[in-house]
């Protein structure tokens, strides 16, 4: 296979710069997950773990962008050794909280600038949000992990109703690698989507 970082060097810089900022913001290890969008063909999940500074995370990451696969990672803390995507029996315990705000699926327009301005201006503002390549994702970190997972459910799904995000609150979520490159499904391609690159929001 060809060196996905030689085709595209300021993305891969951005990419480099992104993920280690997410395993430096969230601590570690953290797993991370790729799956092929639906209806762009098949093909297994990957699953890998990294730690702060593993240079194997950006490699992975770029094979995934090369290859057209989804790069997501778990907010949550999963069991030790495990080697598939985590289902809610596989968490330990939560970093933190989140919400996942994407464009209205009956195609209106998605005015982000003011989806942001609602976060930011909220008592809590997120400790960091990603735009997602379509939507945005932030992130409200625990100062120690929260092992009531129920709870935590709650809040998300609470959350979600504050800022008119997604019905996605279940603890075993997975969200957008920032660095990683958003390949549109089938669907989203045949509507005009073309693919965005996931990044920190300043």
């Amino acid at each position: 296979m060809n060196n996905p970082e030689a085709s595209d060097r300021p993305e891969a810089v951005q990419r480099q710069q992104d993920i280690h900022r997410l395993l430096a913001t969230i601590g570690g290890p953290v797993q991370f997950v790729s799956i092929v969008p639906r209806g762009n063909g098949d093909g297994p999940v990957w699953v890998a773990t990294f730690e702060l500074g593993d240079p194997a995370a950006v490699a992975w990451v770029a094979r995934n962008d090369a290859e057209g696969r989804a790069s997501y990672y778990s907010l949550s803390i999963v069991r030790d050794g495990l080697n598939k995507k985590a289902t809610k029996a596989d968490i330990v315990a939560a970093r933190g909280l989140f919400v996942d705000i994407d464009p209205p699926k009956n195609g209106a327009a998605f005015d982000k600038a003011s989806a942001l301005e609602n976060l930011r201006s909220l008592p809590m503002p997120p400790s960091f949000i990603v735009d997602s390549g379509g939507g945005l994702q932030p992130i409200w970190l625990f100062d120690t992990p929260e092992p009531n997972l129920t709870l935590v459910e709650g809040v998300n799904r609470r959350l979600a109703e504050m800022t008119a995000g997604d019905h996605c609150f279940n603890i075993d979520r997975l969200l957008r690698v920032p660095g990683s490159l958003n390949t549109p499904d089938a669907k989203k391609a045949a509507a005009g989507r073309v693919p965005v690159r996931a990044s920190f929001v300043a």
